[in-house]
């Protein structure tokens, strides 16, 4: 064992999918199955760097793109977080919850399935550009 973080508690939801990590520049985030949080964790310490609320569970993957961290939690929005402090970049509601599964980037392009089976392509710029927290 190279290290061991407590994160976030709370009622663990039916079959408790979530999402695995993601690596990227020294970096580990993980998304909150139990609580609506996202973590930056150092990849080689396993110090928490950085927490960051969002609206809903994180179940699913991440994909990471110029220092910025984009996914969609179940409450349905989609995230751009700076990588390195976890502040807010931009926020995006969508009428969808999104679940498990590992969003991708195609150009500059966020394709990310959601629970109802639809899946989105959104332009980067398009997340960053909202607020709508």
């Amino acid at each position: 064992l190279l290290w061991d973080v407590p994160l976030e508690i709370g009622a663990l939801p039916a079959r408790n999918e979530s999402g695995v990590p993601v690596v990227a520049d020294g970096m580990v985030y993980i998304g909150g199955a139990a609580a609506p949080w996202v973590n930056g964790v150092g990849a080689r310490s396993g110090r928490l760097r950085w927490r960051t609320e969002v609206r809903g569970l994180v179940k699913g993957g991440f994909a990471v793109d110029r220092s910025v961290v984009y996914f969609g939690d179940f409450a349905g929005y989609l995230w751009a977080l700076d990588a390195r402090t976890g502040r807010t970049v931009g926020d995006m509601a969508v009428p969808a919850h999104f679940n498990v599964g590992s969003p991708i980037i195609v150009g500059r392009t966020l394709v990310i399935g959601s629970v109802s089976g639809t899946v989105y392509a959104v332009p980067l710029r398009s997340i960053r550009s909202r607020r709508d927290r």
